[in-house]
């Protein structure tokens, strides 16, 4: 039987944080923003680590303002703007070279809309995403990249709203969340789309 083709049942989700550490940088496709948030919260919760959010869309925050989703000690939640960007990225660089940390951005999507095409933005992105990977790699650190896309009919996946071309990182690891029968289902593909594992949340 082929391997790709078998569901992994990870509750605890062991296996996925497993297959996160095997790339420094791994990044979360999905076309519903509610399942990711979701999955977030699972996975935040299933880590001892310092876990830091750069929550771009605020999406994550509002549940946490309201309640809805209870916030660990362990977890600090950044909400930064075109102005305290930079600054904020050189705050997140400096605490993760000194512990291992689990850092989330939330999302790409965000990341765009904060840049409000006032620079290469799909450049900088990448820069800051490579120079926070960089620094992780010392530490053990893992970076979560999530982003709202869809696949397009020649197999290029783009962000939504917006259309922008998603562009993957080198050595990275790449996974699509969806949600079946309210299991969410996360699949690692490779860069041609092909299923190296399932695994069910």
């Amino acid at each position: 039987m082929d391997k790709s083709s078998e569901l992994i049942l990870d509750n605890n989700l062991i296996n996925i944080r497993e297959e996160f550490k095997k790339q420094i940088q791994n990044t979360i496709l999905c076309s519903e923003p509610f399942y990711k948030v979701e999955f977030l919260n699972k996975l935040i919760n299933s880590v001892g680590d310092i876990v830091i959010v750069i929550d771009l869309d605020l999406l994550l925050t509002g549940y946490v303002n309201s309640g809805i989703i209870k916030k660990k000690g362990n977890i600090t939640i950044l909400n930064p703007n075109e102005g305290n960007l930079k600054r904020g990225i050189s705050d997140i660089l400096a605490k993760i070279s000194l512990k291992k940390s689990l850092v989330i951005i939330d999302s790409l999507n965000g990341f765009y809309n904060i840049l409000n095409d006032k620079y290469d933005s799909a450049k900088f992105i990448n820069s800051c995403i490579m120079l926070l990977a960089s620094i992780a790699k010392k530490t053990g650190s893992t970076i979560i990249v999530t982003s709202t896309a869809r696949r397009k009919d020649n197999d290029t996946w783009v962000t939504t709203p917006g259309g922008k071309k998603f562009v993957g990182i080198k050595e990275s690891g790449l996974f699509l969340l969806n949600k079946i029968e309210n299991k969410l289902l996360i699949t690692n593909i490779d860069e041609k789309n092909r299923i190296l594992k399932k695994y069910q949340i």
